[in-house]
């Protein structure tokens, strides 16, 4: 007689569950579950199991054992493939979903914060700020007043606590003497 055997069984009576996993279809040192008809991957991070443990790719993270790949967020990018973290978007960039690498502001802005994710966020550079009432040690002559006061023309700190008296040195002894 002959069997005709369901799909992943095997041998002259169907009895005999065949060995998806020989040899080991998952990658990235993966281990391998064998199902009927089929197999299962369990991964380490940094791969993805919806494809047999393959490396998780640029702007893209996969923690341990991950079905599939997730992108990064706003704000955030990877610039390895294989990873299982991404990195927070660095000052003076933005980073949109599934960044690879950070994009530089545009010349003329700044972005003073981390985890921006639009090149809408960058703001413009203020080199000077007008004041309805300047400051006199800080205004130059043309009535506007710098961002940042040169420190020339910041007024001098004094202690506010008693220093004791200072003692003349050896040279300065022996010449009033």
């Amino acid at each position: 007689y002959q069997c005709n055997c369901k799909p992943g069984w095997t041998d002259k009576n169907c009895s005999t569950n065949i060995n998806d996993c020989a040899p080991n279809p998952c990658l990235n040192g993966g281990s391998c579950t064998d199902k009927v008809n089929g197999f299962e991957c369990s991964c380490p991070r940094g791969t993805e199991r919806a494809s047999n443990c393959s490396t998780c790719r640029a702007g893209f993270f996969c923690p341990k054992n991950v079905k599939r790949a997730i992108a990064c967020s706003s704000g955030t990018y990877q610039v390895n493939s294989g990873s299982w973290y991404c990195l927070g978007c660095p000052k003076g960039s933005f980073c949109a979903d599934a960044s690879q690498w950070p994009k530089k502001c545009p010349n003329g802005t700044y972005q003073p914060s981390w985890n921006m994710s639009a090149q809408s966020d960058c703001l413009a550079w203020a080199t000077r700020v007008r004041r309805s009432s300047p400051r006199p040690s800080a205004t130059r002559a043309s009535g506007t007043r710098w961002a940042r006061p040169p420190s020339a023309a910041r007024a001098p700190t004094t202690p506010r606590h008693r220093t004791a008296a200072r003692r003349p040195s050896v040279v300065e002894a022996a010449e009033a003497a």
